[in-house]
């Protein structure tokens, strides 16, 4: 079986990348808990956080504190979350959220998200990152 994740560039959900380096690529998540719930997802094929190389995992934290800021900025929130998963698929990745009330990454609040809301997650990040040093790692489209 054909992992998501890395075949990411097959699947239409490639228009929805916000960010997109060497080691990580960023997108909004098709369930989210939150309005601006991203996910950063490592280009290479990791089963855990614990089996990546020590300089993919530093520069993917590296960048999620970047885009705490960015969603923290968009999404007027006090907090972002994070979370390391790869249990539900079996390649390691990174969830981020804003996050205004204990309880709000709850895996309860998960629904299913519109394609119009994960563009709209999209354009407003793409839009925020372009203002920061980020802005060579965001798709033009």
């Amino acid at each position: 079986m054909t992992c998501v994740f890395c075949s990411l560039d097959q699947q239409p959900r490639v228009q929805q990348i916000i960010y997109r380096d060497d080691f990580v690529s960023i997108l909004p998540t098709n369930g989210p808990v939150q309005g601006g719930h991203i996910l950063l997802v490592p280009n290479a094929h990791y089963e855990d956080a614990f089996t990546m190389p020590n300089e993919v995992y530093q520069h993917i934290l590296a960048v999620a504190r970047q885009f705490a800021s960015i969603l923290k900025t968009v999404y007027q929130a006090p907090r972002v979350s994070l979370l390391i998963s790869g249990m539900e698929i079996p390649h390691v990745h990174l969830h981020l959220a804003p996050i205004y009330n204990h309880g709000d990454m709850d895996s309860g609040k998960v629904r299913k998200a519109t394609s119009e809301e994960m563009q709209e997650v999209t354009d407003r990040l793409r839009s925020e990152a372009r203002k920061t040093s980020l802005a060579p790692f965001i798709p033009i489209a």
